[in-house]
């Protein structure tokens, strides 16, 4: 079974800015290659998980009634695409909550994982993509390829990266997207990260 699990904020849509949070419908801008990318690795029969840290429920910042909005939106996006994603994870717990759902826990994968009938340890090669160190670490601590994006938080350059770098850096998801693509035809032509 071919998987991937993408960040949400500044993955698929414009990232908010260092400690802020898409609050309202109108602010979650979608980028267009984002969407190209989902549909190019649903139409190869990938199953295409969003798991993503949204405190700001447990902050009090929105509802769950208005994150419940701004994701309708971006269902309606993909649909009207043809775009159906395999499962929405959102941990929404309070940092200080130490929950297991919340990257870089895997609470949540294998959350997604187990929703298609599989164990972590049967979903070898898959990729997890993502704009922050976080996500990295996430898709580390899952066992899976990792693949930063440059469309949101973090810059390769400006981390300090321990042993975790990611496995490629790109511009985009749709660059992401590529890489997948290529990586389990075997015609995998893209650089690695500079590890």
């Amino acid at each position: 079974m071919k998987i991937v699990f993408l960040d949400r904020d500044g993955v698929i849509n414009q990232y908010p800015g260092h400690g802020e949070y898409v609050t309202r419908v109108k602010d979650l801008h979608i980028f267009p290659e984002a969407v190209i990318a989902i549909k190019r690795l649903k139409d190869a029969q990938y199953k295409v998980f969003i798991i993503s840290n949204q405190a700001c429920i447990g902050r009090g910042i929105i509802t769950q009634g208005k994150l419940d909005q701004i994701t309708n939106k971006l269902i309606q996006a993909a649909d009207r695409r043809g775009i159906t994603f395999d499962g929405i994870f959102y941990c929404t717990h309070h940092p200080d909550d130490q929950c297991s759902c919340r990257k870089p826990g895997i609470g949540n994968i294998k959350k997604a994982v187990a929703s298609v009938g599989k164990t972590l340890s049967s979903i070898k090669g898959a990729f997890f993509v993502g704009d922050t160190d976080k996500d990295i670490e996430t898709g580390y601590n899952a066992g899976l390829k990792t693949i930063l994006v440059e469309t949101g938080r973090d810059r390769y350059k400006h981390v300090k990266w321990g042993e975790n770098k990611p496995h490629f850096v790109v511009q985009d998801l749709e660059a992401a997207a590529e890489i997948i693509l290529n990586e389990n035809s075997g015609h995998s032509r893209h650089r690695r990260s500079r590890a």
